[in-house]
């Protein structure tokens, strides 16, 4: 997989905000909309970039976050 400046570029502005629209991200690579797009495309399509999310800040909802791991092992009776 070959990716450019450009390429590296845009996905570090992705990460900074990834509701961008195309053309925002095109006048801050310094190339046109559809260009944008395409090199999107490109690297969705290559499978660099696999999806854009949101990232929630869970101190605003006013509860309480757990990860519980569990882990149980069978016993047979005799």
């Amino acid at each position: 997989m070959s990716i450019d400046d450009v390429d590296r570029r845009l996905i570090l502005l992705l990460m900074q905000d990834g509701r961008q629209s195309f053309r925002r991200l095109a006048r801050s690579l310094g190339v046109s909309t559809p260009t944008a797009k395409a090199r999107y495309d490109r690297l969705v399509r290559l499978g660099l970039i696999k999806r854009v999310s949101a990232i929630i800040d869970t101190s605003m909802l006013n509860s309480v976050n757990t990860l519980l791991y569990i882990r149980q092992t069978m016993y047979r009776m005799q």
